[in-house]
């Protein structure tokens, strides 16, 4: 077991995971998960395995101890914005307030790594989320053991 800081990048746009959704067919109600919920776990526990290949039959951290996640999610820069506003953008001047919105970007990344790094994200005691414009979108993922 691995006592260290945990840091790995998600390409692509941020996603927030979306609520599951009641569906009633014939009178009887459903329950159905979105599934690009899953397909974005997926993601994440790829990108998570890609960064530490050796990771595969343990987790990283013991069910007692007590952790701390920073996730910084980084949106791609309007195409519409002008040409001072998209520097003002990648100084970290202007930020992002479009969806998603932070608590979902935070449980999607999360909720993957159960199991996988961790028992359950319930041991994340304390959590920094921050959204940024950038010229490539990702989500830089660090976790660590307080």
């Amino acid at each position: 077991m691995d006592n260290h800081n945990y840091f790995f990048v998600v390409s692509g746009e941020p996603f927030g995971k979306k609520r599951p959704r009641a569906r009633v067919i014939a009178g009887h109600a459903s329950i159905h998960n979105d599934p690009a919920n899953e397909n974005y776990e997926l993601k994440v526990i790829n990108a998570f395995r890609q960064a530490y290949p050796n990771l595969t039959n343990e987790l990283g951290f013991g069910e007692d101890d007590y952790l701390q996640a920073t996730i910084t999610a980084y949106y791609s820069i309007p195409k519409s914005m002008s040409k001072k506003k998209r520097l003002l953008a990648l100084d970290g001047t202007i930020r992002p307030t479009k969806k998603p919105d932070v608590d979902n970007i935070a449980k999607s990344i999360l909720d993957a790594l159960n199991s996988v790094l961790y028992k359950d994200d319930s041991q994340v005691v304390r959590l920094v989320v921050g959204k940024h414009y950038a010229d490539v979108p990702r989500v830089e993922v660090s976790i660590s053991k307080i």
